[in-house]
């Protein structure tokens, strides 16, 4: 139960889905049911118990929709007319096509063959248009490829390579005086490129690859003739499976750095291979088929950068300021990752021993022999440089060495070994990516905005030779790299061609080795996202970190953590950077984008954002700093910031917008590229609309039409990509599509509200888009479902997704929602919520009198402190279904077990998808759950066995199901066992009942990867904070009752006094309160639960999975004092399960405490690498023996 997995949950009633399960896995083919489902549901009586299991009905068939039929495009006039490197007369699809993958099996390795034929490509200069209404990354066009990123060069005598962003490739004939430019057949990003001839060499980098475990696959392509054609060598051809010892170059992660020492020998530096334990540097010994992992004494990285004088000899470098030498075949550790952001990103060695490695922050080592040892260059780094400029690359020629990264502007150079550096304007825009010495005297520069520079006295001057000062319009500040300005980027960037660049200036940072918690980093995903939308470049901060739970939601911790990690100067070097940013990029237009209503991030940003705007703008007081650096002073025109759905803005962007030079609308490119980023199945819903207030503007406007009105003329050449436009009858066309659009939306938004029936909505999905392009009525589709479950109408929900599955079998939105279907359907939690129906919540306030008479052996009693609540009562909800079991019930139950079938059978046909996405780790565990509960223990073995190989908090899920039959004395995960009890609590929050003086105490603790000490194999001794705070928690039960006991100490930082609440509403929002979370997993599928959370006010919540709306009867008792908070929690069994709990019964749950920008406990074992958020199980056992006390 991983928190993407807090909202899943596995639905029905364990004992009849075993069963009926259990007879369609054995009487149907995988092929037999197809499609079918049939929604409407059997009435039923007032009944609430459990099912007896009957047979199957077989489901009506229904016929699938036709998909929208493609137009065959005409392409655009190419814009260059001097190609180098002949473009393809075949235009092939942007991305190789391949179907869904059954569940995981074992198989032997079996070797690609070196005569299996590989796909050969030939280079284009743009990709042609598009069809009307795509939802895809926006084409890429002559444009777009001269302003892509560049990330490496190198060259062979005169003939010079650059690489980038998009599948861009450069080329030169002259040293890199002159540059041509053409793109690869598909989308991606290349990292890394190397030649051995004039002819021969390689381009490496990666490609997206949603749904695998690190999101991304490597892209290796080859030539024999110097560019003109290109074989793809990480194409599927001739593999047929993994090895444990050699990998085919197809399962490779993304490459971040490829040599080749020859035609066979090669090394290649990857991102962490997750299903392989973080294996990132892989040995070629046949020209780069197949790979072998180089194996670590101990772990590193992820790696940035790497360079290697043979293939046993190298220097790799990475995030968190680590670094490794590569030696024959192993990989040594120099530094291991380290508690910051900082990050090694460069390294330069040549033959005579001598090295160097730079980072952020200034940060430089230097070797002498060979990478043994390492020590900071003898001329010292100037503090104004250490703290404003970043090293992303440095080269050295003999004595001479080049440090340059962020801001790109600013170039260090030495002529005698580093003891003394001056400072060298580049005529470059952004960040540096790669220096690199043609030959003894010329040097070439490649950066953001596609911008090349070159040198021809070793680096003390330059010349800008492509992309000439190019710069940026728009600048947006986000929190979290996933909630970037999507649909402004999609307009002004995509749509307009206004440049533009996304920048975070604070990231999660794992301390200690314990889970990122609070936000997304910047990462590879995130520029090829930005980029994907028109964008042009991202980049991060590594002085601000986030190192606590939820640390966005509070401003004081935040601001006091920043300024301790920086001496007390905070003021000063927040709007120092932020002044720098606007100088280096120099935007018209800054965009702050909060992660939500209350992120503490964007409030600082606002804050210091005119501070900054002052220093970029004049060299007065701390600008003068930015000035020595190269960087001219700059005025921003006008800033503006997101708000809340709720509130009134300015501007706004939404769904429908319509693209007219793309010939799409926003919500489709949108939607796209959020798809790039890990996929939580039961994520909440994107944002359909996006608005802004105005913040700044440099001519007083009070209102804007749009985000360019009234300083669109300082949006020339330098800052707008050329863009095509579309005719006004096109344009037409296009807005009478979408109207047609917009009223058949209204339509059923409308007939939603006025309280249809569900078979009315249902008998009216298969209406919905069908004069429409598919992709707009997937849309549709997508956000009806969206607003069934915000609605919590399961119902209906589970009616649009397999309308989906139906109409568009091939799309990948139908592997989504046959993956939900299956969990909806197979999950014992959302059928239990199912069959205890769902009336809407209503808030009830009892007495104080009420709710105690209402607790279980419950007396009142007066309050002993200023702190004493009432205990809370929530009030139950009727269920539909009355006692005893109905044929009616029993084929709601079997319906349910068929549509489960059905859903499992699509995501086993290999003939369904265009995808090579495999199965959601969660639906995998699913699967094998289903297995177990149909004791077939040889297919939930195979099934859970290459899950199991991860690295992440799946994979240990995966191994703790593998050995749950056994119950090793040492448990992957927490094992609680609990005796049932005779006595019950009386709840008052004060802990003193007889019940709990002999209960198991669980210490909730922080969590430490490497908390254990290998030689005494005891816990090690935690220097995290909050490690000193205590979190004791104990659980019982008897027949009807889950018993929860707590108490609490409250930490330093939240130690003033609390009001409690007296009159609760249902679901509070618990925002920036310390609470006690509790899910309860009942059929052990480590995704599906039920969650109940209470906070030291006494407010509290429950959701079931997905289902913001299950309402349950569970009792609530808190008392607390200046020090401690204590809460006493009785949950009635049959809230969790029809049939309650018996000894022998093993359930999951989740238990963990969080005080948001402090601290997050949670049970665990101690032992394990990666944090399980809290996941352990309890056994459900006999009554002890009676003791003297108890009697």
């Amino acid at each position: 139960m991983t928190r993407p997995l807090t909202y899943f949950a596995l639905a029905g009633l364990v004992v009849s889905f075993c069963g009926n399960m259990a007879a369609a896995f054995q009487q149907k083919s995988l092929l037999d049911l197809g499609d079918n489902f049939n929604l409407s549901e059997p009435e039923v009586d007032d009944s609430t118990a459990a099912p007896a299991d009957s047979g199957k009905k077989k489901n009506p068939s229904t016929k699938s929709q036709r998909p929208a039929a493609k137009a065959t495009p005409k392409e655009p006039r190419p814009e260059s007319d001097e190609p180098v490197i002949p473009r393809s007369d075949d235009e092939a699809t942007n991305e190789p096509q391949a179907s869904i993958p059954a569940p995981p099996r074992k198989s032997s390795r079996v070797s690609p063959t070196r005569n299996a034929e590989l796909p050969t490509h030939e280079l284009r200069e743009f990709d042609s248009p598009a069809e009307p209404f795509f939802s895809a990354a926006i084409p890429r066009t002559v444009a777009i490829a001269s302003d892509t990123s560049l990330n490496d060069v190198c060259n062979v005598g005169p003939l010079t390579w650059a690489v980038g962003e998009r599948g861009v490739i450069c080329f030169s004939e002259d040293a890199g005086a002159r540059w041509t430019s053409r793109i690869t057949p598909f989308e991606c990003s290349l990292n890394s490129v190397c030649f051995l001839t004039n002819t021969i060499g390689w381009v490496a980098g990666h490609r997206s690859q949603p749904g695998t475990p690190s999101q991304q696959s490597a892209v290796l392509l080859h030539t024999r003739d110097g560019g003109r054609t290109w074989t793809d060598l990480t194409s599927s051809a001739g593999v047929t499976s993994i090895g444990t010892s050699t990998f085919p170059a197809a399962v490779l992660p993304g490459i971040v750095h490829i040599q080749y020492f020859g035609l066979e020998t090669a090394i290649a530096v990857t991102a962490p291979m997750r299903n392989r334990n973080g294996q990132a540097i892989f040995r070629s010994d046949d020209g780069g088929r197949t790979w072998s992992p180089i194996p670590s004494d101990q772990s590193g990285g992820p790696w940035l950068d790497a360079q290697f004088l043979s293939e046993s000899d190298g220097i790799v470098v990475g995030q968190h300021q680590s670094y490794a030498a590569v030696v024959a075949d192993q990989t040594v550790i120099i530094n291991r990752p380290e508690p910051t952001l900082r990050a090694i990103r460069g390294v330069s060695l040549d033959t005579n021993a001598r090295g160097w490695i730079a980072g952020d922050g200034g940060f430089l080592l230097a070797t002498n022999d060979g990478g043994v040892t390492w020590q900071p260059a003898a001329g010292q780094i100037p503090r104004d440089v250490a703290e404003l400029v970043d090293f992303h690359v440095v080269a050295h020629h003999d004595s001479t060495i080049l440090l340059g990264g962020n801001p790109g502007g600013c170039l260090l150079y030495s002529t005698d070994n580093g003891q003394n550096w001056k400072r060298v304007s580049l005529p470059l825009t952004g960040q540096l990516k790669r220096l690199h010495f043609l030959n003894d005297t010329e040097v070439i520069g490649v950066g953001s905005l596609g911008q090349i520079v070159r040198s021809s006295d070793r680096g003390n001057t330059w010349q800008a030779v492509r992309s000439a000062g190019f710069r940026t319009g728009v600048l947006n500040f986000v929190t979290d790299a996933d909630k970037a300005s999507w649909h402004l980027l999609s307009n002004v960037s995509g749509d307009q061609g206004v440049r533009s660049v996304v920048i975070q200036p604070s990231q999660p940072l794992s301390l200690e080795g314990d889970v990122l918690r609070d936000g997304v980093p910047m990462s590879d995903i995130c520029t090829t996202a930005v980029t994907g939308l028109g964008g042009n470049d991202t980049s991060s901060h590594w002085m601000f970190p986030r190192t606590k739970p939820e640390h966005h939601r509070s401003s004081a911790q935040l601001a006091a953590e920043w300024n301790r990690q920086n001496d007390g100067r905070l003021r000063k070097l927040l709007p120092l950077r932020i002044a720098r940013d606007i100088r280096n990029w120099r935007p018209t237009v800054i965009v702050l984008e909060p992660a939500s209503d209350d992120d503490a991030i964007a409030a600082i940003l606002r804050e210091v954002m005119p501070l900054a705007m002052s220093l970029a703008a004049d060299d007065r007081a701390d600008g003068i700093q930015l000035s020595r650096l190269g960087l001219s002073p700059w005025k921003v025109e006008r800033v503006v910031s997101r708000v809340p759905e709720n509130q009134s803005a300015t501007l706004t962007f939404r769904d429908e917008d319509l693209l007219q030079s793309l010939g799409t609308t926003s919500g489709l490119v949108s939607d796209a590229i959020q798809k790039l980023f890990e996929r939580t199945i039961a994520a909440a819903a994107s944002d359909s609309k996006a608005g802004y207030e105005l913040l700044s503007d440099a001519n007083d406007t009070a209102s804007i039409a749009n985000l360019f009105d009234g300083i669109d003329h300082h949006l020339k050449s330098d800052a707008r990509r050329s863009h095509d436009l579309r005719s006004r009858e096109q344009i037409e066309i296009l807005k009478q599509t979408l109207q047609t659009a917009h009223i058949e939306s209204t339509a059923l938004n409308g007939h939603m509200q006025s309280g249809q029936t569900e078979d009315a909505l249902i008998a009216q999905l298969y209406g919905i888009g069908a004069n429409l392009p598919a992709t707009l009525a997937l849309k549709q589709l997508r956000d009806l479902a969206d607003i069934n479950l915000q609605q919590n109408n399961m119902e209906g929900y589970l009616a649009v997704q397999q309308e989906i599955v139906r109409r568009y079998p091939t799309f990948e939105e139908a592997r989504t929602a046959a993956e939900m279907l299956f969990l909806f359907y197979s999950s014992a939690e959302a059928r239990h919520y199912r069959l205890g129906a769902t009336k809407a919540k209503t808030a009830t306030r009892q007495s104080a009198e009420m709710a105690l008479r209402s607790t279980p052996n419950a007396v009142e009693e007066p309050s002993a402190t200023a702190f004493a609540v009432e205990p809370k009562v929530q009030a139950p909800q009727t269920s539909p279904f009355a006692s005893g079991a109905t044929d009616a019930l029993q084929a709601l139950h079997q319906r349910w077990d068929s549509h489960a079938m059905t859903a499992f059978n699509i995501l086993s046909n290999p003939g369904r998808g265009n995808g090579t996405t495999t199965l959601h780790p969660l639906v995998q565990l699913r699967i094998a759950a289903n297995y177990r509960l149909q004791q077939k223990s040889g297919e939930q073995s195979t099934t859970l066995s290459e899950l199991s190989q991860r690295d992440d908090q799946y994979g240990l899920f995966a191994r703790c199901a593998l050995q749950a039959t056994q119950m090793p004395a040492a448990p992957l995960l927490p094992l609680i066992n609990l005796p049932k009890r005779s006595e019950r609590p009386f709840l008052d929050g004060k802990l003193t009942d007889s019940i709990w003086e002999d209960a198991e105490e669980i210490l909730l603790t922080p969590f430490v990867r490497d908390s254990l000490d290998p030689a005494t194999g005891t816990r090690r001794q935690t220097l995290s904070e909050g490690a000193d705070v205590s979190s004791l928690t104990m659980l019982a039960w008897d027949d009807e009752f889950l018993y929860l006991a707590a108490r609490l100490q409250r930490a330093p930082e939240k130690s003033q006094p609390i009001e409690l609440v007296l009159n609760r509403s249902y679901d509070a929002k618990h925002e920036n309160r310390d609470r006690l979370e509790l899910e309860i997993d009942t059929d052990r599928d480590f995704g599906t639960a039920f969650q109940l959370t209470v906070d030291e006010t006494g407010e509290t919540s429950d959701r079931c999975w997905m289902l913001d709306k299950w309402n349950p009867k569970w009792f609530v008792a808190l008392d607390a004092d200046a020090a401690t908070w204590r809460v006493e929690v009785a949950i009635p069994l049959k809230e969790l399960n029809a049939t309650g709990a018996k000894p022998g019964d093993l359930w999951n749950i989740r238990l963990r405490r969080i005080i948001p920008g402090v601290l997050q406990h949670e049970l665990q074992t101690g032992t394990n690498a990666v944090a399980t958020d809290g996941t352990g199980m309890v056994r459900f056992i006999r009554p002890r023996r009676m003791t003297a006390s108890s009697r």
